[in-house]
């Protein structure tokens, strides 16, 4: 969930936390050998098992910070795990002291990405009211991976929005979301709209119509 995943990021250790100084051991090590500083840092044991945990590792922009040294899964950036377990060391924690990091990697993250995703995702229900208001042509829309999905009656009605003022209405689709950008991430040149035909969606059973190749007949604005 977007919404969980941006107050997880958004949540730090404090002093009196057993897991303060290893954070910022590891932020300093981090430093030393990279230049960089993380965002965040997060330990979260896994309730269904129980001798694993995760560690999540957030930076501000990861495309500008890591450039193509970034890779999603922690087990891949190998100067990372070193320096985590560099840190662990030097600041024990008592809770990981019978655990072991979870072989699927520790999650290296996008803050700006968490920020954006709950923007938009918030912003939904009022887009929902707001633009079938002033678009009674727009069937149905969502948001999939930050991206807004217009669905329209048929061709003739998506051609027809098309020729109309598109930066009035992604100016409009920004004034909406506004509300909801707390951490100040969005820009009207960010918004990205997907327009399809809502029989196309709906044909193959509505969220299936996601990463499968009916995309392909949407047009991006």
């Amino acid at each position: 969930m977007p919404s969980l995943d941006y107050q997880f990021a958004k949540e730090f250790y404090g002093p009196s936390d057993s897991r303060y100084k290893l954070i910022q051991y590891f932020d300093n090590l981090i430093w030393e050998t990279k230049k960089i500083r993380m965002y965040n840092c997060k330990i979260e044991i896994i309730e269904t098992a129980e001798n694993l945990y995760n560690v999540y590792l957030y930076f501000c922009d990861l495309k500008k910070t890591l450039g193509n040294d970034y890779k999603p899964f922690f087990n891949e950036n190998t100067d990372f795990i070193v320096l985590f377990y560099k840190a662990l060391k030097e600041c024990p924690v008592a809770e990981l002291n019978d655990k072991k990091l979870n072989s699927n990697g520790i999650f290296v993250k996008d803050f700006q990405t968490c920020a954006r995703s709950y923007a938009i995702n918030n912003a939904l229900p009022k887009f929902e009211h707001a633009i079938k208001k002033r678009y009674p042509t727009i069937e149905f829309l969502t948001v999939w991976d930050q991206t807004i999905y217009l669905f329209f009656h048929d061709r003739g009605e998506l051609e027809k929005f098309l020729e109309g003022d598109i930066p009035a209405f992604k100016k409009f689709c920004y004034d909406i979301i506004k509300p909801f950008d707390i951490e100040n991430v969005w820009e009207t040149s960010k918004l990205a709209f997907m327009l399809d035909i809502y029989e196309n969606y709906r044909s193959i059973g509505g969220r299936n119509y996601f990463n499968s190749d009916a995309m392909g007949n949407g047009v991006f604005i």
